[in-house]
């Protein structure tokens, strides 16, 4: 008998292990369940995030590149209008002298530089940082927060090199007719073309100082300022985000200790302490054109030359000269070839140990 109880108060003692052992694992399931849960919050919130900026950015350069061929129209209407002329492609020049000049031309071509400036300013305005990439960064802040309350966003805004950051990119830019200019951080970088050619044939007429001609001749060039491109062959911009914070919620083993510094055993403390989840993400608006991709100077200004001497209005597109509304986003991979004077790698590992997160998956930026 007495052996019997022995047994049962050692099967006892067996259960409760057991029951304790289960608890515990159960536990420390729960509690894990719950980090792996915020984590894949937090990386969720910093992918919208991050991809927010790029959807803002994205539509900005649509509308760019839409600001930026008004430009070219207004050109290429000039073009057409001054190929055609009174005589069959050639106007009338009075007076005849070594640099023969039509009035009417002259005026089509004082009217066309007023409204290629009205185009260009446009652009620049809608280029500005604070019209774009601001606004983009605003998107993402918003973004964030609103898909994990609590947590701190940046898309490194403040670091200088970095694309979202003021002053990375520049644009200088200046009107034909009354001479404004202005160097304004821009969205991306751009180039202004400066020496697009307007110009036409004129007919001499016979007078007592010229002998008459059988041909026309071309004017000598009217070169005005016009439109955009960027100064890489590279299309992409990007912006880089990362999402911190402590969730509200209290894991089940940590309680935050001032004194031993307790940051919980599983990452994060819901009491206090400097121990944070962190999230980072990349993305980029890609594939469209604001201008002319790099190339030659026909292909930057659009100068080609057609019958006398003239520069016709069909050379606006010339191939490859594009300015195409197809800007899109999507997450990108550190990895990725973008443009910006830090790249995302350095970026993100740089900002990771200004703030003490170290030790992060780099393959999570791997989309």
């Amino acid at each position: 008998m007495a052996l019997r109880r022995a047994r049962h108060g050692q099967a006892t003692v067996i259960l409760a292990m057991s029951v304790l052992a289960m608890v515990v694992l159960i536990a420390m399931m729960t509690n894990t369940g719950m980090l792996v849960n915020d984590r894949i919050r937090m990386q969720t919130a910093a992918d919208l995030g991050t991809y927010a900026v790029a959807y803002s950015q994205a539509a900005s350069m649509n509308d760019l590149a839409i600001k930026n061929q008004k430009i070219a129209d207004v050109i290429k209407d000039c073009r057409r209008q001054l190929e055609r002329g009174p005589a069959g492609g050639s106007w009338f020049g009075y007076p005849c002298d070594c640099r023969p000049t039509d009035p009417s031309a002259n005026a089509i071509i004082n009217s066309c530089k007023s409204r290629i400036d009205e185009a260009i300013l446009n652009f620049a305005q809608a280029a500005r940082y604070d019209e774009t990439t601001a606004r983009a960064v605003q998107a993402g802040h918003a973004t964030a927060k609103a898909n994990y309350a609590g947590v701190s966003a940046t898309f490194f805004e403040d670091i200088p090199g970095s694309p979202t950051a003021r002053g990375t990119f520049k644009t200088r830019w200046s009107t034909n007719v009354t001479g404004q200019s202005g160097t304004w951080e821009t969205i991306a970088p751009y180039t202004q073309v400066t020496n697009i050619y307007l110009n036409y044939s004129v007919i001499v007429e016979c007078t007592p100082n010229c002998a008459p001609l059988p041909y026309p001749l071309p004017s000598w060039p009217r070169s005005v300022k016009g439109w955009f491109y960027k100064t890489t062959d590279q299309p992409d911009i990007w912006a880089a985000g990362r999402v911190a914070g402590t969730p509200a919620r209290r894991y089940l083993d940590v309680d935050f200790e001032p004194i031993i510094k307790d940051k919980g055993f599983f990452g994060a403390s819901s009491t206090g302490g400097t121990d944070k989840l962190a999230a980072y993400a990349v993305a980029k608006p890609f594939d469209g054109s604001v201008g002319p991709t790099r190339g030659g100077w026909a292909q930057r200004t659009a100068n080609v030359p057609g019958p006398r001497g003239t520069f016709l209005s069909h050379a606006i597109w010339y191939p490859k000269f594009a300015m195409s509304p197809t800007y899109r986003a999507r997450l990108a991979g550190i990895q990725d070839t973008l443009v910006g004077s830090r790249n995302p790698a350095r970026l993100i590992r740089d900002d990771a140990a200004r703030v003490g997160l170290g030790g992060y998956d780099m393959s999570k930026f791997k989309h």
